[in-house]
């Protein structure tokens, strides 16, 4: 990955015969302002997609909570858990694993409002204001970066 992105740089600084160090590094900076903001999009149209089939209102049950070290270590403030949870839909009971649960440290025992796919119940949704804001400030950043660079190269 690392090694494609130096490549498109190298392109792009041949294309706007911006070949300085400082200019590539610009480069490389929209590029990654670019990949944020596109990541951002991408995640936040799967989350509305998944929302519009999810219509089904549910009281889910925390059964089992596991801090997630491989991610969680890169940010103190919101630690990311894989969680547990059970619900019931039309007489039958589920349980599904959230991986990536960004609502804080849940209790076992505790119950959260869901939305679930009436005509696929392993399939849920529900909104937590961290996961929506990461989204909104790495879009956000990342347009602001990419707009900087540009400015700066192509100016």
């Amino acid at each position: 990955m690392i090694m494609n992105v130096l490549i498109l740089a190298w392109i792009v600084s041949e294309l706007t015969g911006k070949t300085s160090y400082a200019d590539i590094v610009l480069i490389l900076v929209a590029i990654v302002g670019f990949a944020g903001s596109t990541v951002a999009v991408v995640h936040e149209i799967k989350r509305v997609k998944r929302r519009g089939k999810c219509t089904y209102a549910v009281r889910a049950e925390c059964t089992d909570v596991q801090e997630r070290a491989d991610i969680s270590e890169s940010s103190d403030e919101v630690p990311v858990c894989l969680v547990k949870w059970k619900y019931t839909v039309f007489g039958k009971e589920y349980e599904v694993r959230d991986e990536k649960y960004t609502g804080g440290k849940p209790q076992i025992g505790c119950v959260n409002d869901m939305f679930v796919n009436p005509d696929d119940p392993n399939e849920f949704f529900y909104d937590t204001k961290p996961r929506r804001m990461v989204v909104i400030i790495g879009f956000i950043s990342g347009v602001a970066l990419t707009a900087a660079v540009c400015i700066l190269i192509f100016t």
